[in-house]
């Protein structure tokens, strides 16, 4: 059965286990070839025999959207959200291209770039990291996007004509633990018909309660890993100064192994910056994207994402 609509809640079955014990991407930047980069611009092999090889994210500077379907866990609230958004502009907005201001390991620091054009760009422009103004980026019409693999398949219609986005969102989890799922665009909208992938992941649980940040020490995050046979990574966003003018944050993509650190370089050049108002993020995530052109690509993500209290020492 299909289901069709421009913005309904779903109420669903339970599926699975996945309900048992529950409660967007980062913005790190990676360099081709990287397990969270843009891997291949190749589509996925069409064969039903061969096993999805998932294409990773998009590269920032040809980053224009995507889809995530996203589990929210607010431990706090006590609430467990499952939805999906999307959207595609048709060309890449240069403040979303962070600059890395510092880099160790699986870590970075973003800060967002403030490009200067002169003269000024009109209300209507942008202005590119080289000082250009280019037509501000816009929201595109992807037709009918369908989503297969869920537990009842659903076809997403843009929710206004004038600037389109997508969303549906479910009361119960809408997917079952390791199945595939399919993300379909339309021939007829602005990308044609481009085919992305995802699975069903499990929902993060992290182990610790809260992040406690001090200058000159490295930062321990665990959580617990995953049991799947999925390919899935962990996001971590944090920012020390969330209000500060900067906007720099530190952005890593961890192995879902159950434990990481943030090395103490890092965390020492983010206090330079500045420090005030913190928020830390981890996800886990699958990852997929396709190529719209040489210089363009959209993303779709399965997400599962949790905010973890964070403490400044």
């Amino acid at each position: 059965m299909l289901l069709r609509f421009r913005l309904l809640r779903l109420a669903l079955a339970p599926v699975g286990a996945i309900l048992i014990g529950t409660g967007i991407f980062c913005d790190r930047d990676t360099e081709p070839g990287q397990a969270n980069g843009n891997q291949s611009t190749d589509s996925v092999s069409d064969s039903t025999d061969d096993p999805i090889q998932l294409r990773g994210k998009c590269k920032q500077e040809e980053n224009l959207g995507g889809f995530y379907l996203l589990n929210d866990i607010d431990s706090l609230a006590g609430q467990n959200r499952w939805s999906i958004d999307g959207y595609v502009y048709d060309n890449v907005i240069p403040s979303s291209i962070g600059l890395i201001a510092n880099q160790e390991g699986a870590c970075q620091i973003l800060t967002t770039p403030d490009p200067i054009c002169d003269p000024p760009c009109q209300p209507d422009q942008a202005c590119t990291l080289e000082g250009t103004c280019i037509p501000y980026p816009i929201k595109m019409d992807l037709g009918t996007v369908s989503v297969s693999g869920l537990a009842m398949d659903i076809a997403l219609e843009p929710m206004s004509e004038t600037s389109p986005q997508y969303h549906a969102d479910w009361s119960t989890v809408p997917y079952e633990l390791e199945q595939q799922i399919e993300l379909t665009t339309s021939e007829e909208g602005f990308v044609g018909k481009r085919q992305l992938y995802g699975f069903g992941i499990e929902p993060l649980e992290v182990t610790d309660t809260q992040w406690r940040v001090t200058k000159g020490e490295p930062l321990s995050i665990n959580w617990i890993a995953t049991t799947l046979d999925v390919p899935t990574q962990i996001d971590l966003f944090l920012n020390i100064d969330l209000h500060g003018a900067s906007m720099a944050r530190i952005a890593c993509v961890f192995p879902d192994t159950g434990s990481a650190v943030i090395p103490k370089g890092i965390l020492e050049a983010l206090f330079e910056i500045g420090a005030g108002i913190p928020q830390g993020i981890l996800k886990r995530f699958t990852a997929d994207s396709v190529q719209v052109d040489d210089e363009r690509c959209f993303n779709f993500g399965v997400v599962s994402k949790r905010e973890v209290l964070t403490i400044i020492e």
